[in-house]
């Protein structure tokens, strides 16, 4: 499934639609270059959550994680590999994947590609020179 988003607008749209295909337990890996925009769909995809307070980058602390009412799902992570050269799990690492009630997203999640789970829905993100975004889903 590809997408071209456009605009913020457009990008909030694209995240209501795929929170509609997630279920709990589900991750989500995202992967792109620096600037492409997986922060901001991470942020989008929150505010769809419900989540009150902003979602920012956890570059420096690599991982957060969010309380959310959703569907059955209850917490939101996000972890961002940016920094890791070496993947040594994060506090909270193992829980965020192995818990039935979170939906976990990963950026830069190619870096650890063998370590997630084979349902893992990737998501590539390609900024074009029109400054819009191509968003390619993968099961």
């Amino acid at each position: 499934m590809n997408s071209v988003i456009k605009n913020l607008s457009e990008l909030e749209s694209f995240a209501k639609k795929l929170l509609k295909e997630l279920r709990p337990g589900d991750v989500v890996a995202l992967s792109g270059e620096l600037g492409a925009g997986k922060t901001t769909l991470i942020q989008a995809l929150a505010r769809s959550l419900g989540l009150s307070r902003s979602a920012l980058s956890p570059t420096f602390v690599i991982l957060k994680s969010y309380p959310v009412d959703y569907h059955g799902i209850k917490r939101l992570c996000h972890i961002d590999l940016y920094r890791l050269n070496d993947f040594k799990a994060p506090h909270g690492f193992e829980e965020c994947l192995g818990e039935p009630d979170t939906v976990c997203f990963i950026e830069w999640a190619e870096k650890i590609k063998d370590k997630l789970p084979s349902k893992t829905i990737w998501l590539q993100i390609k900024a074009r020179s029109d400054n819009s975004r191509l968003i390619t889903k993968t099961p």
